[in-house]
């Protein structure tokens, strides 16, 4: 690392918005195939944007829906087209995209819903470490008490090239080790994880 200049992102998950689970699309139905009316609290336009970038939920009433295919359609942090399709949730019940979103702009069901849901976003969100080719060379983070993963990628919705758990013991830190070269993300560096899940997170790159 010698002669090379090493920067820091913090980032601090009291700032970051809670999940809004209708921000996107007010409680609505289909009569068949259609798209979902985008019309919640985090649209203008008809275009639904998450700040910070994160997943989307859907959230059906008292009926199922598991039997629909629901296609998101939007954009990722980094302006980048992301497309993915999932099953609807059952009763009363939640299902949420694996992929994060910026920008949402088609939610596409391919029949008539059984009864009303609601889309918002979720409780995963990704972060920005560096927009551009970077060396992931240390990473420092406080505890809270709830435990989950801190995924780390090459580029938004890109490969995970590492993935650390937070302990769930309420301020604690923990500094683990990287290798010497550091994790190479030439597409960019993100982390995604949820806020309940950390404190605070330190990353150092180059």
């Amino acid at each position: 690392m010698a002669g090379s200049d090493v920067f820091s992102t913090y980032i601090l998950s009291s700032t970051i918005a809670a999940a809004d689970p209708n921000g996107v699309c007010l409680t609505q139905s289909t009569g068949g195939a259609a798209n979902l009316s985008i019309n919640g609290a985090l649209t203008s336009g008809s275009v639904a944007t998450l700040v910070p970038a994160r997943n989307a939920t859907i959230t059906s009433g008292g009926s199922s829906e598991t039997g629909k295919t629901f296609t998101f359609t939007g954009t990722d942090v980094s302006g980048n087209a992301v497309t993915e399709a999932i099953s609807g949730p059952g009763t009363s019940a939640t299902v949420s995209t694996t992929k994060v979103f910026k920008t949402i702009t088609q939610i596409a069901v391919d029949a008539a819903l059984t009864g009303d849901v609601t889309v918002g976003s979720g409780t995963t969100v990704s972060e920005t470490i560096f927009a551009g080719r970077t060396r992931i060379r240390g990473i420092y983070f406080v505890n809270t008490n709830s435990s989950g993963p801190l995924a780390f990628h090459n580029g938004n919705n890109g490969n995970n090239v590492m993935t650390l758990q937070t302990t769930g013991t309420q301020n604690t830190s923990d500094y683990p080790d990287i290798p010497d070269e550091g994790l190479l993300c030439p597409d960019g560096a993100f982390v995604n994880f949820a806020a309940a899940d950390v404190f605070a997170v330190t990353v150092f790159f180059n």
